[in-house]
């Protein structure tokens, strides 16, 4: 099966991480904040998917950030 975007841009490298990355802006967006299961929710995977990717993409991309990702 496809996966939802045909395309990636320079930075990111997966439509997968895509993906998230618009979850997590829609719900910024939406409420202030994304939570792990909000994000999980949405997109119909687990908990343990979202926060893997979330840290994966932080180290592959040596990105410093202030947020924390929060488990409800």
């Amino acid at each position: 099966m496809p996966s939802k975007r045909q395309e990636t841009t320079a930075h990111v490298h997966s439509p997968a991480i895509e993906d998230y990355l618009e979850q997590i802006h829609n719900l910024i967006e939406g409420k202030g904040y994304a939570r792990v299961v909000d994000i999980a929710k949405n997109l119909g995977i687990s908990q343990a998917s979202v926060t893997n990717m979330i840290q994966h993409t932080i180290n592959q991309n040596n990105t410093k950030t202030n947020y924390k990702i929060k488990k409800c």
